[in-house]
């Protein structure tokens, strides 16, 4: 699955602050959102689904 946003969408979809976007020039929390998955959105997926 994936999913797109803008820099705030995407931190607050994965619970971090993104106050610091709002300040210039911002610091992107991170830049690797490795190892989310669907099933930590409590989205139903197929069992054997990576």
């Amino acid at each position: 699955m994936a999913v797109s946003g803008n820099v705030a969408m995407i931190q607050l979809a994965l619970g971090i602050d993104p106050e610091p976007v709002g300040v210039a020039p911002f610091i992107l929390a991170t830049q690797a959102y490795e190892g989310v998955r669907a099933r930590d959105f409590g989205l139903t997926v197929h069992p054997q689904a990576p």
